[in-house]
């Protein structure tokens, strides 16, 4: 039914396809710019190593170096995803040997969430696979008009609140999420990806 309505110019078609058009349009300028090979890796994440996320491990920048502060809740803005790799406390060690322990981050409007959401979410953030379900493109872009998580490479779109579901494609299934808690004021995985990240 939803997709009739897309089909045949919905109610909120118009602004979808405005969200839509601009992704294509920013991934188009990344191919010709041949980005996709570096910033936005095509390769399929099933070559990328296998999946080292641990229950209580703290989280830390994607970028940080050995010795970074784990993330608080208060790190994030409110519609600001940031890229994670997990981080084991007692070794302090930086789990960023795969692609595939990537975790997304966004914190929303705690309001805005379903039971189901609340569950899966430490003090209003949320945490899902930062690797697309297409081609292992990187998700890290929130669309605050449209309220969905965008993958530049290929233009799938994804709903945060609606656990990663796909709203258009042409990636095939809902972005992984990661249960999050606070530990200590800290960030902490609370459990298993949902689905095995990436390209399976």
């Amino acid at each position: 039914m939803c997709d009739e309505m897309k089909l045949n110019g919905g109610p909120d078609t118009t602004l979808e396809n405005e969200q839509r058009r601009k992704v294509i349009k920013i991934a188009a300028a990344g191919a010709t710019l041949g980005l996709c090979g570096s910033a936005f890796s095509a390769e399929p994440a099933s070559t990328g190593g296998k999946v080292e996320l641990k229950l209580d491990d703290l989280l830390v920048a994607d970028d940080a170096e050995d010795g970074a502060a784990p993330l608080t809740p208060a790190d994030l803005k409110p519609g600001k995803p940031v890229l994670a790799f997990p981080y084991d406390p007692k070794t302090k060690t930086i789990r960023s040997g795969s692609r595939l322990n990537k975790v997304l981050l966004l914190r929303l409007e705690e309001s805005s969430f379903d039971e189901k959401t609340k569950s899966l979410a430490a003090n209003g953030v949320l945490g899902f696979s930062a690797i697309c379900t297409h081609q292992s493109c990187e998700v890290k872009t929130w669309m605050s008009k449209t309220k969905v998580l965008a993958c530049f490479c290929h233009a799938s779109m994804f709903q945060p609140l609606e656990s990663g579901a796909v709203v258009s494609g042409p990636a095939p299934r809902a972005l992984p999420t990661v249960p999050l808690k606070v530990v200590n004021g800290k960030l902490a995985v609370a459990g298993p990806f949902s689905a095995p990240p990436g390209v399976v």
